[in-house]
């Protein structure tokens, strides 16, 4: 599974471990939670947010989760971003949905990559057109009509099978 929180929702995807290292083969679904509609406070979408995270992963057979992690850029932007608090209510959410994965019966790996790591420092228009290019028409149909955190889940799946296929090319 690969996660891409967001404060305004979550995207994840599914990979077949079995079939790892062929993100064609082996991506399953992708998918957006939104924390509930009544949510007025940051506090409330947390909670809602690890609430529909835990009915999604409780009693999935979960090999691995690898998180987007928040990374602080030295932009404009990064400044702006950081001065607002986000970063910090990005890095809490993600601390929380790693929490609701230790408390699951059976603890999956759990990883983070930062956007740079994945993406590098592309807008995310760019790294969707990138996407489009390599991906199955059938990951595109489940794509085209998502939130941008459905594309980023699916970006970092398709990266890390492109690193996986690539060590294990070189042996």
């Amino acid at each position: 599974m690969t996660v891409d929180p967001g404060l305004g929702g979550l995207g994840i995807a599914t990979w077949s471990a079995g079939l790892w290292g062929d993100y064609n083969a082996s991506y399953q679904t992708c998918l957006v939670l939104h924390f509930a509609k009544d949510c007025k406070t940051y506090e409330d979408r947390i909670t809602s947010m690890a609430t529909v995270f835990d009915r999604l992963v409780r009693g999935l057979d979960l090999n691995k989760v690898v998180f987007e992690f928040p990374e602080h850029y030295e932009s404009a932007g990064g400044r702006v971003t950081a001065e607002s608090g986000s970063l910090v209510k990005l890095a809490v959410l993600t601390g929380t949905l790693v929490g609701v994965l230790i408390k699951q019966d059976r603890v999956p790996v759990i990883e983070f990559v930062t956007p740079t790591t994945w993406k590098g420092q592309v807008r995310k228009e760019l790294m969707q057109d990138r996407l489009k290019t390599k991906i199955s028409d059938t990951m595109l149909y489940d794509l085209e009509h998502r939130a941008s955190h459905a594309w980023d889940a699916v970006g970092i799946g398709v990266k890390l099978q492109e690193d996986y296929a690539d060590a294990a090319r070189k042996g």
